[in-house]
């Protein structure tokens, strides 16, 4: 897997000591990961199949995102960062494999190491806008509405 992708700016070490406290999680076609409005204590990255990403909108209308995510996306981190719930449902659109991450090992990885704790929000906040930007194109292609 390229942990480019994901985790820009760690290096070896930071790869070694997160891949030390990961756990392998492993879901079906069909099944809900994540549950929008849900407190997560894991992040996640996809290592394998697609993950269809799914959220409420006013008036309960549902909306489905056009891109599914895909080997090497990141997903959960924005409730790692900040303590919010998750702002999606994902549902496997394949069956999936992913490398789970647990909030409470690598905040003390985070406490432990500066520079580690800099490389990963840092590889975050590339995740997050890139994501944006994607976002920013395809909201592009859009119609106003008169």
């Amino acid at each position: 897997m390229d942990w480019s992708r994901c985790f820009p700016k760690l290096n070896e070490s930071d790869l070694e000591k997160l891949m030390a406290v990961s756990e392998q999680a492993e879901f079906m076609l069909g099944d809900q990961i994540v549950e929008e409005g849900q407190q997560l204590d894991h992040f996640f990255v996809l290592q394998e199949g697609h993950v269809g990403i799914e959220r409420s909108l006013r008036g309960g209308v549902w909306a489905q995102f056009i891109n599914p995510l895909e080997e090497g996306d990141v997903f959960g981190e924005m409730s790692f960062i900040s303590p919010i719930q998750a702002s999606a449902t994902l549902i496997a659109l394949t069956d999936i494999q992913t490398i789970s991450f647990p909030t409470d090992k690598v905040k003390k990885l985070v406490a432990e190491d500066d520079g580690f704790a800099a490389r990963l929000y840092h590889s975050f906040g590339i995740v997050l806008v890139n994501r944006l930007m994607r976002t920013n194109q395809r909201t592009d292609t859009f119609e106003p509405r008169l």
